[in-house]
């Protein structure tokens, strides 16, 4: 399986441990909705020792132009500190990275409920452009 493109955009999360959590992700390619139709998305956790971490597990919904990843209150319970993500997706054999970044898990108790957006760009190996617009 190929891989191309650079590094995936950076996006760091703040997960409350033991509520649920939703990160929706907006996606465009040259500014028309991205079509997930045959796309394989990997969305994984990996521990602070570099160990992927199947025990807690993201669940990933598309729809055309939106992809939204969720963790229920059982797996967000698990999440520590030093704890990252990634997000690949692969569409016609082609596996490209889209999100990472670090997880940090905020104790039940503490702080408010917020929540914020960010809007990521991506340039492909072959010029097309990636927008991607977050919010959790």
């Amino acid at each position: 399986m190929a891989i191309v493109g650079n590094a995936p955009a950076t996006l760091d999360l703040v997960v409350r441990q033991g509520s649920d959590f939703a990160l929706t992700l907006t996606v465009e390619l040259d500014g028309d909705p991205y079509d997930f139709t045959g796309a394989t998305v990997t969305a994984k956790m990996i521990n602070a020792a570099g160990a992927e971490q199947t025990s807690v597990a993201w669940t990933p919904t598309t729809s055309t132009g939106e992809l939204v990843l969720t963790l229920d209150e059982t797996a967000t319970a698990l999440i520590q500190s030093g704890w990252r993500y990634y997000v690949d997706v692969t569409k016609a054999s082609i596996t490209q990275p889209w999100v990472a970044g670090a997880l940090s898990p905020v104790a039940l108790g503490r702080g408010g409920r917020s929540s914020s957006t960010a809007t990521l760009s991506i340039t492909t190996d072959t010029g097309a452009t990636l927008t991607i617009s977050a919010n959790a």
